[in-house]
């Protein structure tokens, strides 16, 4: 009896460590799903700005937080949520998240016919902008856009402007809450 007891046991012991291997390399191939799902992102929208730019693995951090934060419909549509991302993304740098926010406002309200734009959607500091104002510290802390006939949607993006003490949108053609 005590033989065939030893034989079980050994038997449950190899069978233990096979399920534990088996367990550990089937996490082990999860994990690398889900490090190749994030890399192939970019690869997934690369043609999201109709090839101006081409979206490319240096995107790749951006287009998760824009993902993460805006939601990927929104930014993969034709809406403005898209066209600011993909002015960014033609400027070359990283998503900055006041900039892209001035940048949804300037295409849900039409900012081509504002009455004055000064310096929007250039390559200066966007506390240049005309009604943005900004801390020492470069963080808009003011954004008066006031009777320059803007027209459309009050996007939601405002909240990534999470500095801003005093807005002033009235005297404009604006929807929304």
């Amino acid at each position: 009896m005590r033989t065939s007891t030893k034989k079980w046991c050994a038997i449950l012991s190899l069978l233990t460590t096979f399920l534990l291997v088996l367990s550990h390399s089937s996490c082990f191939c999860e994990a690398k799903t889900k490090t190749k799902k994030k890399v192939v992102l970019h690869e997934k929208h690369k043609d999201m700005c109709r090839g101006l730019p081409t979206i490319s693995r240096k995107h790749e951090k951006s287009l998760q937080w824009l993902f993460n934060t805006i939601g990927e419909f929104k930014i993969v549509s034709s809406t403005p949520q898209n066209e600011a991302a993909c002015w960014m993304f033609r400027q070359g740098k990283s998503v900055s998240p006041q900039r892209y926010a001035l940048a949804v406002i300037y295409y849900s309200s039409k900012g081509d016919q504002w009455e004055i734009n000064t310096n929007w959607m250039t390559m200066k500091n966007e506390c240049t902008w005309y009604g943005v104002r900004c801390n020492v510290f470069k963080t808009i802390v003011e954004l008066d856009i006031a009777y320059i006939e803007l027209k459309g949607l009050i996007p939601r993006e405002l909240f990534l402007l999470s500095q801003v003490q005093d807005l002033d949108l009235h005297g404009n053609d604006l929807q929304g809450t």
